[in-house]
């Protein structure tokens, strides 16, 4: 929470339009948003980001967990953070 101006920051989008998920590593959904509409943010499947998203989730892996549950824990431990923004395709 910023103590000058009395308000905390707003995570919005916190799994990378679902590919933090995990769902986008292999077989690609036919309803997913980045199928459906391919040229929406390609920062997201860009080689370097789809390699990074494959080592986060064999963490979550390691850590029990999933990639979407990892993600939304990371934004719940930052004290900064008041709440979080997510959606669904």
């Amino acid at each position: 929470i910023n103590a000058e101006y009395m308000g905390g920051l707003l995570a919005w989008s916190p799994l990378g339009g679902g590919v933090l998920s995990g769902k986008y590593l292999d077989v690609k959904p036919e309803d997913a948003r980045f199928v459906k509409y391919p040229g929406l943010q390609p920062r997201y499947l860009n080689p370097r980001c789809v390699e990074a998203t494959r080592k986060y989730a064999q963490l979550a892996e390691r850590l029990g967990t999933t990639p979407t549950k990892l993600g939304l824990k990371f934004c719940r431990s930052r004290w900064y953070l008041t709440s979080t923004i997510t959606g669904v395709t």
